[in-house]
């Protein structure tokens, strides 16, 4: 996401303290879900800059290990389920609480393939260009239905929300 460690802690940084500040004021229960997402992306984010400062150090190679499923726990296994879900919580439709709740399946199908796939064939990740290049070992031909669904997911309950 951010082009350097000082980019990816100023943005974490920034974003917990104004997701706290949204837990704590939420105009109504059912939307306290959505109100975490904020401190979510922003502690992602300060995995992020774990990674970019541990990639190039091989003596650092236990913390990038840790922080990069930190940042990918999020990516690959949050935000698929958790867009859908805080976006369900909100609803009050039933019509579009059953599209959601579609939206939550198929996240979660998302998620738990992505994580699968992450702890069993691992993933690296590199300097590349200004930002971190995250590789998974995925066979060609489901890279891009995957990120269909998962742009589906996580992308769609916006628009389906009132």
């Amino acid at each position: 996401m951010c082009f350097s460690a000082e980019a990816s802690f100023l943005t974490g940084g920034g974003l917990t303290a104004f997701g706290a500040y949204l837990l704590k004021n939420p105009h109504k229960k059912t939307e306290r879900y959505f109100f975490a997402i904020p401190l979510m992306f922003g502690i992602q984010q300060l995995f992020e800059g774990v990674v970019w400062i541990t990639q190039m150090d091989p003596a650092l190679a236990s913390q990038n290990m840790l922080a990069r499923y930190g940042f990918l726990f999020f990516a690959f296994f949050v935000w698929p389920t958790w867009v859908p879900y805080s976006v369900l919580q909100m609803e009050s439709s039933p019509d579009r609480k059953r599209c959601l709740s579609a939206l939550v399946g198929a996240g979660a199908v998302i998620s738990t393939s992505l994580a699968w796939v992450s702890l069993t064939m691992g993933v690296s990740s590199a300097i590349s260009c200004n930002h971190i290049e995250y590789s998974l070992n995925l066979p060609q031909e489901i890279i891009t239905p995957g990120l269909l669904w998962y742009c589906i997911a996580t992308l769609t309950p916006f628009f389906i929300i009132k």
